[in-house]
């Protein structure tokens, strides 16, 4: 079987993540699974757009199998926000994963918090591969 590259995108606006936690604050991915309802892949990297940058200068990660934030797949992972050249109020934030996968689930949660003040997750995604 052949490795095929695919991502799973979430365009949904977050505002006003702040310095902790939030369940109803997240991001929402979905992979495509197999034929025997199982996901055997190969997380990559997680890219995060963000705006109304204020006062942050990182932003924490954690993506889980549930909704309430509970049952965690990859603990928490901070990373530099890189702000823009011109425009110092939107940046990225980009983590490697590299990890294999073996679950049930074809939905995963990416929930958020800042170091200091808050921020605005515009986009998130997922990069992973899997065989095809």
């Amino acid at each position: 079987m052949a490795l095929r590259k695919l991502q799973s995108t979430d365009s949904t606006t977050i505002a006003a993540i702040g310095t902790s936690f939030d369940a109803s604050k997240r991001s929402t991915l979905s992979v495509n699974i197999n034929y025997q309802g199982k996901f055997s892949g190969n997380f990559q990297g997680l890219y995060v757009q963000i705006s109304s940058i204020s006062s942050a200068t990182k932003l924490t990660m954690r993506i889980c199998l549930d909704a309430a934030g509970d049952n965690i797949l990859i603990p928490d992972t901070e990373a530099d926000i890189a702000i823009g050249i011109t425009t110092a109020a939107v940046g990225m934030v980009a983590i490697g994963v590299d990890l294999d996968v073996f679950t049930t689930s074809e939905t995963y949660y990416v929930f958020y918090k800042t170091d200091a003040g808050t921020v605005t997750i515009n986009d998130a995604t997922l990069t992973y591969r899997r065989e095809v």
